[in-house]
């Protein structure tokens, strides 16, 4: 094990020392290492539950900032999410053009052109949306729109389990039947 970790080690320095960078982009690293700020490219995450795979997360760039008072993830440049059920089946699908989490309160915050479909045929659009999961729920004080594949509803407020399959429009402003042949990624 020890000759192992030694190899290991002896590596990691010589791809050290082969490395060039130019001046600016050490000064670059420095000002990020101060500023305790990570960042990752093409990054897959997967998060799971008594070793069951509950989400997998997909995003062009990912900044994880170290603060003490406020450990946080952003993803400026949106993320692709799938959730899965207890048996490992998909169960919804969530797009968003820009998400924060915020580790210590278990919340995220997706925005900007927000998309949610669910296993059921039913999507949400909104331009906001909160999950929390201390409290099981996903949520929106703003403008949504769910289009199931018999009508479409349109209000203000929003509500949802976290499998966006138990939702809840908090006040209607409109609703139209049809029968609704929509994309859906199921």
């Amino acid at each position: 094990m020890k000759f192992l970790v030694h190899w290991i080690s002896l590596l990691l320095i010589a791809n050290l020392i082969a490395c060039e960078n130019t001046t600016e982009e050490i000064k670059q690293v420095k000002v990020m290492d101060t500023a305790g700020i990570e960042r990752a490219k093409n990054v897959v995450l997967y998060y799971s539950d008594s070793a069951v795979v509950r989400l997998q997360l997909n995003a062009p760039t990912m900044l994880n900032y170290l603060d003490k008072e406020n450990p946080r993830r952003e993803f400026p440049d949106g993320i692709k999410t799938i959730f899965f059920d207890d048996s490992g089946n998909l169960s919804s699908r969530l797009t968003a053009k820009f998400a924060v989490q915020q580790e210590r309160k278990q919340v995220v915050t997706v925005r900007d052109s927000v998309v949610i479909w669910n296993y059921r045929k039913e999507r949400l659009e909104c331009e906001e949306l909160v999950v929390d999961k201390m409290k099981n729920k996903i949520s929106s004080t703003k403008y949504v729109k769910i289009t199931t594949p018999s009508n479409t509803i349109i209000g203000e407020g929003f509500t949802s389990n976290l499998e966006f399959t138990k939702w809840r429009i908090l006040k209607v402003t409109g609703e139209i039947q049809s029968e609704n042949l929509m994309n859906h990624p199921f």
